[in-house]
């Protein structure tokens, strides 16, 4: 892993490179998280500051007695976070409290030394909508703000990671309560997923989450997969998912930028009216994906242009036939050439 990250940050990169310290050296021992010492946990996340990371998930809001509590607690599932779980382990494996937590100061030293951003991960964060925002979520969100609030005041980045899954109904007052707690810090959100039964789907439901959390005013969007819940991702996989999140990502921005963000809608739909196809697709989100699915019809025989389109009737209502309103389709080219035709 250090061996990847170097050789990215020695290029040209155009990404952010992010490590979970906690991930790291726990996969470094055999044993899980509980094996490692307070200085080797510091050791890691100095390491990978010096190597030139950008950002670094580091769960520091959740004490030991809160851990605890939510373990004992009726939730349906207490801990979803593996970092969470790596450090709330190692926390009761040694009986201490959580060394983030309790050597803030430290943490904040370093990060301000190699001019890195901290995230602060989410260790109690809702894996089942009906844990969201209950005392444990809310508890850790309230002691995310007063870390948030400490780091500005020696001049360190941050950022907010959140918040899992969270009911529809629940998410744009999840961003509000969180940019409120914050004073507006950036949040960076995982998902959020608005239902738990959507697997293999999961990469859907969350883009249907983020477009609304980022519409609400979320800055960064964490993607999902089709094999969240399931297992390890294929590259496809990812793939995948990743279209999904840039389509919610560019939903959001036709809320939060207006005609800077529809300009690019305004440009496909004034091709497609237009009947210029090979342009239309020029600007469409995942053009390989068109041509995957202009494949597959190929090789079943079918023509390419059986796209349908619904036509209104003289009174601007859907164009019926029956007392049951049955709709009149044709096929976009014919349709939209018999129209100019008749106008």
């Amino acid at each position: 892993m250090r061996r990847v990250g170097q050789s990215l940050g020695s290029r040209d990169f155009p990404w952010a490179l992010c490590y979970l310290p906690s991930f790291i050296d726990s996969f470094r021992r055999r044993g899980g998280g509980a094996y490692f010492t307070e200085d080797e946990l510091f050791g890691v996340v100095e390491r990978h500051l010096r190597d030139g990371v950008a950002f670094m998930t580091i769960h520091a809001a959740v004490t030991r007695e809160l851990a605890i509590k939510a373990l004992r607690s009726d939730r349906v599932i207490p801990i979803v976070s593996r970092g969470g779980d790596m450090l709330i382990g190692w926390m009761l494996h040694n009986n201490a409290e959580n060394p983030f937590y309790a050597r803030w100061d430290y943490v904040l030293e370093l990060f301000r030394e190699y001019d890195a951003v901290i995230s602060i991960g989410d260790a109690l964060r809702p894996g089942a909508t009906a844990d969201s925002h209950d005392e444990f979520h809310v508890a850790e969100l309230i002691e995310v703000a007063r870390l948030v609030k400490r780091a500005r005041k020696v001049g360190v980045q941050v950022m907010v990671e959140g918040p899992g899954h969270v009911p529809l109904n629940e998410i744009v007052w999840d961003v509000k309560l969180m940019k409120k707690l914050t004073n507006g810090a950036p949040y960076y959100v995982l998902g959020p997923l608005p239902t738990d039964v959507a697997a293999p789907y999961d990469h859907i439901a969350g883009a249907i989450g983020a477009a609304i959390a980022g519409a609400a005013g979320a800055d960064l969007l964490c993607y999902l997969t089709p094999a969240e819940h399931l297992g390890l991702p294929t590259p496809r996989q990812v793939e995948e998912g990743v279209i999904a999140f840039k389509i919610a990502a560019h939903v959001a921005d036709t809320i939060k930028l207006g005609r800077r963000a529809r300009a690019w809608d305004d440009e496909v739909s004034g091709f497609r009216g237009k009947l210029l196809w090979r342009e239309m697709i020029s600007k469409l989100i995942d053009r390989e994906g068109l041509g995957r699915v202009y494949a597959v019809r190929r090789a079943q025989g079918q023509r390419l242009h059986h796209v349908w389109w619904l036509l209104p009737n003289a009174h601007g209502d859907a164009a019926g036939e029956g007392p049951q309103g049955w709709c009149r389709w044709v096929r976009l080219g014919f349709g939209v050439r018999g129209l100019r035709r008749v106008g």
